[in-house]
C-alpha cells in the first residue's frame, strides 16, 4: 500500500530532472535501472550526477544504486566505483541476487545491530526477508568497502582503468557494450571471484556496531 501513504508522491519524470529542481534534501536516493550500455544510462554513473546526488542529500543520506556484475569487465566497474568515490567518501559494494548493489554517503556506513534486530522482527519486513533470518544476514552480503575497494581501482587503474566517467566523455555508455558477447554465467562467476580475492575477513563487521 505504499503508493496510498499521503506522504508518497508520485513523479513520471526523468529522474536526474526531478533532482535538479528539488528544494528538499533526501534521506535516501535510490536507483535501479536498465544495463548500463543503453543509451542515456551512463549519465546516472557520471560524475556530474553523483554530485548532483550528493548536493541533494542531507548529511547524512545515503545513495543506493543497481550496477550490473554480468555482461561487464573489470575495468568498466572500476570506472563506476572511481567515479562513484570521487563524490563520496563512503562507498561500499554488495553483491545480492546475482547483482551488485552500490551503496554510498559522506558519511560512514555504520548499522546498528539492535536496530536491525528490531526491524528484522516486525512482521511486516519479516514477509520480506524471505530466507534471511534477519537484516543483518543483508550486511554479511558485502563484497568490499573502503580500503579493499581502493585496491580493486587501483589494481585495475594499471590496466588503464583510472578513468572518471563524466557527461562529456560517457565512457561507460561506449565501452560496456564489449561486454555484450560475454557469457552471462560465465562473466558473473568471473568478476565475482575478481571482487573475492580483494575482501578481507570480516568485511562486514566494520559496518555494524
Amino acid at each position: 500500500g505504499a503508493l496510498q501513504d499521503r506522504r508518497v508522491r508520485m513523479s513520471f519524470n526523468d529522474g536526474r530532472n526531478v533532482l535538479l529542481l528539488a528544494t528538499e534534501p533526501y534521506d535516501l536516493i535510490t536507483i535501479e535501472l536498465t544495463s548500463v550500455w543503453f543509451a542515456g544510462a551512463a549519465n546516472l554513473y557520471s560524475t556530474e550526477f553523483y554530485q548532483l546526488c550528493r548536493s541533494r542529500l542531507r548529511h547524512d543520506g545515503v545513495l543506493q544504486q543497481w550496477v550490473q556484475l554480468h555482461h561487464i569487465r573489470q575495468r568498466e566497474l572500476a570506472v563506476v566505483l572511481r567515479t562513484l568515490r570521487s563524490a563520496f567518501e563512503h562507498v561500499a559494494l554488495f553483491v545480492s541476487g546475482g547483482q551488485g548493489i552500490l551503496v554510498a554517503s559522506g558519511r560512514p556506513l555504520v548499522a546498528s545491530r539492535a536496530r536491525l534486530t528490531e526491524l528484522s522482527n516486525q512482521p511486516a519486513i519479516r514477509e520480506t526477508l524471505g530466507d534471511l533470518a534477519s537484516l543483518e544476514q543483508l550486511i554479511g552480503r558485502l563484497m568490499f568497502s573502503g580500503d579493499d575497494l581502493d585496491r580493486f581501482v587501483a589494481d585495475s587503474a594499471r590496466d588503464g582503468g583510472a578513468l572518471l566517467s563524466n557527461d562529456e566523455n560517457l565512457y561507460l555508455e561506449y565501452a560496456t557494450p564489449k561486454g555484450n558477447v560475454m557469457s552471462y554465467h560465465k562473466s558473473y562467476g568471473a568478476m565475482v571471484s575478481t571482487l573475492s580475492r580483494y575482501r578481507t575477513a570480516d568485511a562486514y563487521g566494520r559496518h555494524l556496531r
